[in-house]
């Protein structure tokens, strides 16, 4: 296993991976239903349904090529909880994030989980975001470097107090200010090269998703 190394909170501006959900089709993956974002972005990023699929060992498959990339949003929402998954993404073009995320709308509700950096084709370094308010001006974010091409496990406790996310085991990210308390739900979504940075065709696979209240 890698060792994971932490740096402290700083506050800086994300971009957004905000891509819509297409109602009429769903997913069925780890016990829930999923729906594909389908959808262009303003940086003119596709999300297209045909670029996510589940292996036979129950394995999610999300794939980026060129400026189309793949996403899915769990239709379950839920006010605390853990959740955990185990995750990689091949070298290349384009950035992953997983999240849980509130209602569409204001004010602005997200804890990206595990979510990695524009440019950082390698994947060695791996990201922790609190968002809170209207749109994303306020955010803490916390930064994890290893090899991400390689299987790690992110997991986060959310409850009244705090929310807390782990690598491998290992805190690297806890907010005990701007705590939500009202439902969330899990989404998975890749971005292309437009907006994670260029290089060959890259695909995330995430697998072993635990959800609990």
């Amino acid at each position: 296993m890698n060792r994971l190394l932490t740096s402290a909170a700083v506050a800086v501006s994300a971009l957004a991976l905000t891509a819509t959900a297409h109602a009429g089709t769903l997913l069925t993956w780890s016990g829930q239903s999923w729906h594909f974002f389908q959808s262009t972005g303003k940086l003119g990023q596709v999300w297209s349904p045909a670029m996510v699929s589940v292996d036979s060992a129950g394995t999610l498959h999300e794939r980026i090529h060129g400026n189309t990339a793949g996403g899915v949003g769990s239709t379950a929402y839920q006010t605390y909880g853990t959740w955990s998954a185990d995750f990689r993404i091949t070298p290349g073009a384009g950035k992953f994030v997983i999240l849980l995320a509130g209602h569409e709308g204001t004010p602005f509700n997200e804890l990206d989980i595990a979510e990695s950096s524009v440019g950082d084709s390698g994947r060695t370094q791996i990201t922790a975001t609190r968002h809170w308010g209207v749109g994303k001006a306020n955010l803490s974010q916390h930064r994890i470097a290893g090899d991400f091409t390689q299987w790690h496990t992110v997991s986060v406790s959310w409850t009244a107090a705090h929310m807390t996310v782990y690598m491998d085991g290992v805190r690297f990210a806890r907010y005990i200010t701007h705590i939500s308390h009202t439902p969330m739900h899990m989404t998975i979504q890749t971005a292309g090269a437009n907006v994670g940075g260029p290089g060959a065709d890259a695909e995330l696979q995430v697998k072993h998703l635990h959800i609990g209240a």
